[in-house]
């Protein structure tokens, strides 16, 4: 819609003074969208300023390090061998962050992850997590209400075939602000 039909209508409405903050808003970019909602910020993907930890991985392999969970890169974490049933991976902060939603992309075909949960430290409770059939799809779990939070686990609960693991680990949220 136009700006100067939507002032019309809305100068009739709150008055000129307001009108004149809002219309501000709307040039410098910061105001409503064209559908009335407020602009939706960039997620941050958290996991990039994490350390990564897990209980395990395959020593022999650089490609199969847990560095590799959090990197956004074309590699991979597998745990050690025969240790894929209750294997963890977690990401740990060096200050406090909210997260309000975590994303883990599986490893490959046939290695599938199909049931697992997120721990979290504020030691509240786990969010289920269940695999999908399709590898290349990130599943993506939603953390309601957003947790403030020091480190994140995932925990592999089930999975087909010996090396189950992740490519990737996200956390999407923001950094607290510390007083």
């Amino acid at each position: 819609m136009r700006p100067g039909v939507r002032a019309a209508s809305l100068a009739a409405m709150i008055g000129c003074g307001l009108l004149a903050v809002w219309l501000a808003a709307c040039e410098s970019g910061s105001g409503p969208t064209e559908s009335g909602s407020a602009p939706v910020a960039k997620e941050t993907n958290l996991a990039l300023s994490a350390k990564a930890t897990a209980s395990s991985e395959l020593p022999e392999f650089d490609m199969f390090h847990v560095t590799n969970v959090n990197d956004d890169q074309p590699s991979e974490w597998v745990p050690d061998r025969g240790k894929k049933i209750g294997a963890w991976v977690q990401l740990t902060w060096d200050y406090p962050v909210r997260i309000q939603r975590a994303e883990l992309e599986l490893r490959g075909i046939g290695d599938r992850i199909t049931a697992g949960r997120l721990v979290f430290s504020d030691g509240g409770t786990t969010v289920p997590v269940r695999g999908t059939p399709d590898f290349a799809t990130p599943i993506k779990v939603e953390v309601f209400p957003p947790r403030e939070v020091k480190w994140v686990r995932f925990i592999i609960d089930a999975g087909e075939n010996g090396s189950c693991g992740l490519r990737e680990f996200r956390a999407f949220g923001e950094k607290v602000a510390t007083p």
